[in-house]
């Protein structure tokens, strides 16, 4: 008797989904803007926010970046974006950015300050 040779798939997870779809609406992003972020259809984020389709590893990890989280807060709910929160809301900003040269003088600025405060870690 032959052994069955289709793929065994894992249900998706309803919560990515509402996760992904939370996300999506507080920065305002529409389903097709995230889908082209994600490089895969409208239809396959619609599917994924409603529970009924599972990402691919390589999607959710794309999603994590145009949603500004971690890979960990879609697939498990922890909120490892927490060490944000200690940083100024300008700070924050020019992160959320995605400017690079302002993300490059911030990254300069906090060089010069851990030397400053930390002489030793030279």
């Amino acid at each position: 008797m032959k052994k069955d040779k289709q793929k065994r798939k894992n249900p998706p997870d309803p919560k990515i989904g509402q996760r992904i779809g939370e996300l999506r609406r507080n920065l305002k992003l529409t389903q097709e803007e995230l889908a082209e972020k994600m490089e895969v259809s409208v239809k396959h984020v619609s599917s994924v926010e409603r529970g009924v389709s599972a990402c691919s590893l390589g999607a959710l990890a794309k999603a994590a970046l145009a949603l500004n989280c971690s890979i960990d807060y879609l697939v498990y709910g922890l909120d490892s974006r927490s060490y944000l929160y200690a940083f100024p809301p300008a700070v924050i900003d020019i992160l959320a950015s995605n400017n690079e040269k302002e993300i490059l003088l911030l990254i300069d600025y906090l060089s010069i300050y851990i030397r400053l405060r930390h002489p030793e870690s030279d």
